[in-house]
């Protein structure tokens, strides 16, 4: 397959005989440390400076067993981070292949999300109607009725009202307060043209005819308490009757509200389940064994990050252990440079 780039990688690493590359490098490397330790060894011996000769020896031998550790870091984060770039080629290859399913997932919750909140619609319509069928709407075709009620009330305030003026109303032999109190000012009775001096029996009798009737008799406490119940039955049927002409309007709206939403509802079902169709076709045309889409790409898109940042901090370890390596390398020359001078020291000495 050579698609994949591991399976390339491999027969590149063949066909240039790395694996041989590899195994000479180590033998060098051993041989070489091998042939320098001889040399420090015959150094030290014309050295006439042995403590010098042990000191750098010994940071010579630390500096390479640190290199030789490096290598072996190296080599073994080398292999692991080939393994993990092959994984992850894989897993690239399966998302590539499901490039198309985020747009199929964002639509798909969309579109629940769309439904669900056109079903919260349908349902407080559905309150709504219930409250107002409690309250008004049960009222509708009882406007005939309520009318002929509302006339009965009526008919009892006018009957009323005719009775208190009834109880106001004096004699037409008998003169009202207006006309008394323009006869005690004048002191004269206008209807005998006698004269009724201030505080005499005449004036005392035309003002003891004044204010005979306070309070009509048809108002008792009983009565005004009957009064008080029609006033307020007439004030609530007339809210009602007012309200009446747009019960029919409120409920024909309502019900066209009802049958758009259910209509909606409908319309995005349908539309869920061609996007459900177009990911099982998804998925099926790509070949990927996969039994719950949103959740595979969101397990292989978690692998991937997974195996993104072991691969970060493989190159990162294998970095250090190089940039340690070429620490070391730097210091063992210093120190061998320390041995060659010394020993030139000597013989010239």
């Amino acid at each position: 397959d050579f698609d994949n780039k591991g399976t390339l990688r491999k027969a590149i690493d063949y066909i240039s005989y790395v694996p041989l590359y590899k195994s000479m490098n180590s033998l060098i490397t051993y041989v070489d440390n091998k042939i320098n330790k001889t040399k420090r060894s015959e150094v030290g011996k014309i050295s006439g400076d042995i403590r010098l000769y042990k000191e750098l020896s010994k940071k010579i031998e630390e500096k390479t067993a640190i290199i030789k550790n490096n290598r072996a870091l190296i080599d073994e984060k080398t292999k692991t981070l080939e393994a993990r770039k092959a994984k992850m080629e894989i897993i690239q290859k399966e998302l590539s292949a499901l490039a198309e399913f985020p747009k199929l997932s964002e639509e798909k919750m969309e579109t629940e999300n769309d439904i669900e909140n056109i079903v919260d619609d349908i349902e407080r319509l559905d309150i709504f109607e219930r409250e107002k069928f409690s309250s008004m709407w049960m009222l509708y075709g009882t406007k005939v009725l309520l009318e002929k009620a509302q006339r009965k009330l009526f008919d009892f305030e006018d009957y009323r009202q005719l009775q208190i003026n009834k109880e106001y109303e004096l004699p037409e032999d008998v003169p009202g307060d207006r006309y008394l109190n323009k006869m005690l000012q004048q002191e004269l009775c206008l209807i005998c043209n006698r004269p009724a001096k201030k505080d005499s029996e005449e004036y005392n009798y035309i003002k003891s005819r004044k204010n005979r009737k306070v309070k009509p008799e048809i108002l008792t406490p009983k009565n005004e308490d009957i009064y008080g119940e029609v006033k307020k039955y007439s004030s609530r049927l007339g809210r009602i009757l007012k309200s009446m002409s747009s019960i029919k309007d409120e409920i024909i709206e309502h019900r066209r509200k009802i049958e758009e939403k259910s209509s909606e509802v409908k319309i995005y079902r349908d539309k869920l389940k061609d996007i459900e169709d177009d990911i099982d076709k998804l998925y099926t045309k790509r070949g990927i064994d996969v039994s719950d889409g949103a959740a595979t790409h969101r397990k292989k898109d978690g692998e991937y990050q997974l195996l993104n940042q072991e691969i970060n901090n493989l190159n990162r370890k294998i970095e250090g252990a190089k940039a340690s390596n070429r620490d070391a390398e730097m210091d063992i020359a210093s120190d061998e440079s320390k041995f060659i001078t010394g020993s030139v020291h000597m013989v010239d000495g």
